[in-house]
Formats: C-alpha cells, structure tokens, sequence
C-alpha cells in the first residue's frame, strides 16, 4: 500500500503513527473467548482471529454476530497446538486425509519434514491444505465479513515462503 492510504482508511491523519492490537485464537476456548470480550469491550482490542474447526468457535461467531462493528479475521488453521486439547479439519476426512491423524485430528505440527514423512506431491499439499481454507475464506469474504488472514504456528507461512501455496491457491 502506499505511504499513508492505510492511515486514511481507518480514519486517521496520513503522518498518524497507529498501534493496532488484534488478539489470535478467538474461538481455542472459552478462557481466551472471554478475555478477548472483555479486552474488545474495553476498547483494548481493535480486532481479532477467529479459529474456526476449534471447540469453542461457535462461541465466538456467536459473539461477533452480535458485533458486526468488530473486524476480525480468520486464522488459517491446519494444525493442532495441544497434546491433550485437538481440533480437526471443516472438509471431510476423505478430502485431507494427510493432514488428519488416525484420531480424526489435525497433527500437533505441520512442518516441511513430516509433509514429505507422509510423501505428499507438490499438487496433494496445495490442495490438502488449500481446500478446507479456501472453503472458509470464501464463504466469509463473499459475506465482506473478514478483514484479514493469518497462519497457525507459522505454518501456513512458511509454505506461502517456500512457494509451496500461492495467496491465489486460497482465495482460488
């Protein structure tokens, strides 16, 4: 974007020095659902990143609903965090088998060692990890209802580095 457009669009004077807070994983549980409303309610917050296959999503979307004045994004999720805490993928098993463990789970990691443990070709990552974004994505940008994107544990940015997924692969 060029110098000062951002500033103009939220509103601001082109020379204005902005700190935006946005708060990640709206939507892992109910703890972090709750002190991200009342961090948004108390004007902390300018916006957050809703986690869509995880528990307590619902939740949130709910929350946000409700509060259409909130931005908010999505976090690319392909990968569960916890050991003893699991999500797992929108799209049918059948459709990403690779990235779902034999439990019916997203792996805990998602890195470059175990995509060629599994022996993915160059076109099963793209479309095992584009699809069940892509499908979110769209859905919620067709509705002008997200403001950004970002990736889980650096995973999705590390693929979009490597060129092994394209932003057009998402938003296909």
């Amino acid at each position: 974007m060029h110098s000062g457009q951002t500033n103009r669009l939220l509103g601001y004077p082109v020379d204005a020095r902005l700190l935006i807070i946005n708060a990640d994983d709206f939507g892992m549980c109910h703890a972090i659902n709750e002190a991200i409303f009342r961090a948004l309610e108390l004007g902390v917050l300018r916006s957050t990143t809703l986690m869509v296959p995880c528990p307590w999503a619902l939740h949130a979307m709910r929350f946000l609903a409700d509060h259409p004045e909130i931005p908010f994004g999505v976090h690319l999720t392909v990968i569960s965090e916890w050991v003893n805490y699991r999500w797992g993928s929108l799209t049918s098993r059948e459709k990403v088998p690779s990235l779902i463990d034999k439990a019916g789970y997203f792996y805990l990691a998602l890195d470059c060692e175990q995509v060629h443990e599994r022996e993915l070709g160059e076109n099963e990552i793209i479309e095992t990890i584009t699809m069940p974004l892509r499908q979110f994505v769209n859905e919620k940008l067709r509705k002008g209802l997200v403001c950004h994107a970002d990736g889980a544990w650096a995973a999705i940015d590390y693929m979009l580095q490597a060129k092994i997924i394209t932003l057009d692969d998402i938003a296909a």
